[in-house]
């Protein structure tokens, strides 16, 4: 039996709200809103729909990364506190 190494891809750069770090990273949805909690939901889903799977991120290394938005790829019309993070795949 082979066991065949896939990499993950580059997705896209894409603008997300700081508070939605914390559930990315650990899971911890316990300060977030029910529709906070959708909208990383919702992400998920499309990023899985255009065929993604084992979504990894990479997030800056410092707040000074950082800055306000008026919107922001969960939230288009809703201004925070925002960072750019990478998101990495694999194509399915």
């Amino acid at each position: 039996m082979t066991s065949k190494a896939t990499a993950l891809e580059e997705i896209a750069t894409y603008t997300l709200p700081t508070w939605a770090i914390c559930p990315i990273v650990n899971g911890d949805f316990d300060c977030t809103t029910e529709e906070e909690d959708q909208l990383i939901e919702n992400f998920y889903t499309d990023l899985e729909s255009d065929g993604w799977k084992n979504i990894a991120f990479e997030f800056p290394d410092t707040d000074a990364d950082t800055y306000f938005s008026h919107g922001n790829d969960l939230q288009r019309n809703m201004g925070c506190d925002v960072v750019d993070v990478i998101v990495y795949g694999v194509k399915s």
